[in-house]
């Protein structure tokens, strides 16, 4: 699988939804704390950052992946500490002088969740009360907080803006939805640090932090594996967004003054990727013709379709990665034994936690790496 396939789908997506974006190299360099930077899509964000020149601190506990960073672990812009979010002391000692927060720590996944509800709760909800204040405190510039689409549940499938009722159908959803408030109190009192909330689409592509338990990736490794996937809801929609571009769009938000984006919530993806999922398997079949696709019709699952309207308008932001392209380059990283098995426990959170539970519990912060 050549590059040159992927480089060609990308400029024909990119000409239909290009728009001009502030995702420039920095004019003066942010010193930024991203929290949860060796995640799936923290490893994304971390990366680019820290090649466009901008101090950058990871405080992550590593729970899944001890080498995504490792590849740029030397540079001269990069610390690394190896630390749990609810550790109050270390965050205060991070915080020092630090232009922006960014807050990607959390337990992802309904079931990863349900693994234990105690510590889901105070990863995605507790600890970001802490965070805001230490911030606050810490005189931050900007805290930008990673939300998700499932906050909107059981709404009617309609296309659901900013405004739409939030209607959990989940603990996941549940913990974002809280986390949101939180954040929301702080938005209210219009002091303190610039806060902003990102709700992202499902994020699908190839990291350093690989995972193959999210909607478009979790299809690709079945077909990959078994020559097989089955379609839970085929006319089921949801929203989709390359890692890349939800990196992207944060990186936007960090460049323009807080009061550009205090207060401000935003659905993060686009409208030309808001797919069916028998939509997403058709394109997986595309490129791996020999996979068998079975259709089964879900029970009580939400449909998502979301507008994207006021991203692409305060930001001028819109995604630069097709669905085609992400399955273009697992198949490659698959191909070229980037990544050994799909099957990897270490690839799914849900399976990582199941078998490791005592990762969730608080622990001593050490440096990483």
């Amino acid at each position: 699988m050549s590059y040159n396939k992927i480089e060609s789908i990308e400029k024909r997506f990119k000409k239909s939804t290009s728009l001009l974006d502030y995702s420039k190299n920095p004019s003066s360099p942010d010193k930024v704390l991203i929290i949860g930077g060796a995640g799936f899509l923290g490893s994304v964000l971390t990366k680019l950052l820290v090649e466009e020149g901008h101090n950058v601190t990871v405080l992550d506990k590593f729970i899944y992946e001890k080498d995504s960073l490792s590849r740029i672990k030397d540079k001269i812009n990069l610390t690394i500490k190896k630390g749990d979010i609810r550790d109050i002391d270390l965050l205060k000692k991070l915080m020092i002088n630090k232009d922006t927060v960014i807050n990607l720590a959390a337990i992802v996944g309904e079931q990863a969740c349900r693994i234990d509800r105690k510590n889901t709760i105070e990863i995605n909800t507790t600890a970001v009360e802490n965070v805001v204040r230490i911030a606050n405190e810490a005189g931050v510039k900007r805290i930008l907080h990673t939300s998700s689409y499932i906050v909107y549940g059981n709404n009617d499938g309609g296309l659901l803006d900013e405004n739409a009722p939030l209607l959990p159908v989940s603990l996941h959803a549940e913990s974002k939805i809280k986390s949101e408030e939180i954040l929301r109190k702080a938005m209210a009192k219009n002091v303190g640090s610039a806060v902003c909330i990102f709700r992202l689409s499902s994020l699908f592509g190839y990291s350093h932090r690989p995972r193959f338990d999210l909607a478009v990736n979790n299809l690709i490794g079945n077909a990959w594996n078994k020559g097989s996937m089955t379609i839970f809801g085929p006319d089921r929609r949801i929203p989709l967004l390359h890692v890349s571009d939800a990196a992207r769009a944060i990186k936007i938000a960090m460049g323009l003054p807080p009061e550009k984006i205090a207060g401000k919530v935003f659905n993060t993806g686009g409208n030309e990727l808001n797919l069916k999922n028998i939509s997403i398997g058709n394109l997986i079949k595309k490129y791996l013709p020999s996979t068998l696709i079975n259709i089964e019709e879900a029970q009580k699952e939400p449909d998502y379709r979301l507008d994207f309207t006021n991203i692409r308008k305060e930001l001028v932001f819109t995604p630069r990665h097709s669905v085609t392209t992400g399955i273009l380059e697992l198949i490659q990283a698959l191909e070229s034994n980037k990544i050994i098995s799909t099957k990897n426990p270490i690839y799914s959170n849900y399976k990582w936690l199941h078998n490791n539970p005592e990762l969730l519990k608080q622990g001593i912060a050490e440096f990483a790496l």
